[in-house]
């Protein structure tokens, strides 16, 4: 059975996740890939993967190391992104008796579209911290002198991602941001929630993503 998990449960299990690995929580510029070369329990490599979508693969091996293969192809961020990606259905989805997990660029329908975003998210949070991520995207967007071209290179540079990562990290916190930003909400004390559970309880928020893609 499937451990359907919130967003701010899934944040506390990244966070538990990255203290086991040796991190602090707010941790970020991770080389994750080099992480599981040196990890006793996991073996990792950099294939050609047949399928160009195909960004990487994790096969859980009950008693032995798991098995991550990444896609040959990958740029150095896209590696680090799906590594953390891979890592979290190894170290949170064995108890799911999923063996093999194939990961492509958009989920597909053999897929578990929930199991997927979880180490999506996962990923997001273990390389870009909401709790370093959001001060640092408030601080540009105060900033008379920041085009939304330039905030998405300097967060890019920052957090050691594609321009890419950055656009969904933004559109995946919008609600937190939005709180803390436009209420002053403590960072300790913004409330997290995915947009599924936004759309439950009928909240519309517009990223500052949309606010700012006007100005281009």
């Amino acid at each position: 059975m499937i451990k359907y998990l919130t967003k701010s449960e899934l944040y506390l299990i990244v966070k538990q996740m990255k203290l086991n690995m040796g991190y602090k929580y707010n941790d970020y510029k991770l080389n994750l890939y080099n992480y599981c070369v040196d990890c006793p329990s996991v073996l990792i490599e950099k294939i050609h993967f047949q399928t160009p979508s195909l960004k990487g693969m994790a096969i859980i091996e009950t008693g032995k190391k798991d098995i991550i293969l990444l896609n040959d192809k990958l740029n150095k961020y896209e590696l680090n992104f799906y590594c953390g990606h891979e890592l979290f259905h190894v170290c949170n989805h064995n108890y799911t008796n999923i063996k093999t997990f194939n990961c492509f660029e958009y989920v597909k329908k053999q897929q578990n579209p929930y199991l997927e975003w979880q180490a999506n998210e996962g990923s997001a949070e273990i390389i870009m911290p909401y709790r370093e991520f959001i001060p640092k995207l408030a601080d540009l967007f105060c900033s008379l002198n920041v085009s939304y071209n330039k905030l998405k290179t300097i967060m890019a540079k920052e957090f050691n991602v594609t321009e890419s990562m950055i656009w969904y990290r933004i559109e995946n916190l919008k609600y937190e941001f939005h709180q803390y930003y436009k209420f002053n909400i403590p960072i300790d004390y913004i409330q997290i929630l995915s947009k599924k559970e936004l759309s439950k309880r009928n909240i519309s928020i517009t990223s500052i993503n949309e606010i700012l893609t006007t100005n281009v």
